[in-house]
């Protein structure tokens, strides 16, 4: 039987709801549920809201962009989690298997070491992190494959047929 994902989701979703509210209304700056719905009406029927102007400006020039980079962050990590897992076929896979957290430490105190801005010392990060798993997809595997290497394989074709074969 079947089970439907259908709970899971609509409680995910709730939950999700939840915590964008309480981004948009916790702060320094208090605002109520009700001047926010207040402020996105008037922003989507045109009509000026009837708040101060100081928590519209809160809402849509401090709170919105940060809830939204937030929940966008948040949104890349998650498909870089099920990414990994889906590569290693492993639920508990962390990017410390490949060496990647440990490469953009290293990067980033390289960068910070030899005094470069913040811009530079991300993108060593992102390149150290990005390529010290290189030896690992090289390293000799039993049956003489890498860790990356894998096919598309009928599972009942004894004849060998695959439609795609990729070896690192």
């Amino acid at each position: 039987m079947a089970r439907s994902s259908a709970p899971g989701l609509l409680i995910s979703f709730l939950v999700l709801l939840a915590g964008l509210l309480l981004a948009f209304t916790v702060g320094r700056y208090p605002i109520s549920v009700g001047e926010l719905f207040a402020v996105l009406a008037a922003k989507l029927t045109g009509h000026a809201p009837d708040v101060p102007p100081a928590v519209e400006n809160v809402i849509w020039h401090v709170r919105g962009p940060r809830v939204l980079a937030a929940s966008l962050v948040g949104a890349a990590l998650a498909v870089a989690g099920t990414a990994f897992q889906g590569l290693f076929r492993n639920p508990l896979v962390s990017p410390d298997i490949l060496g990647a957290s440990s490469g953009a430490a290293l990067g980033a105190v390289l960068g910070i070491f030899v005094s470069l801005g913040v811009f530079a010392i991300q993108a060593l990060a992102f390149a150290a992190g990005s390529s010290l798993w290189l030896p690992y997809t090289r390293s000799d595997r039993p049956f003489g494959r890498g860790i990356l290497s894998w096919s598309w394989c009928s599972p009942a074709s004894s004849s060998g047929r695959c439609w795609a074969q990729v070896s690192a």
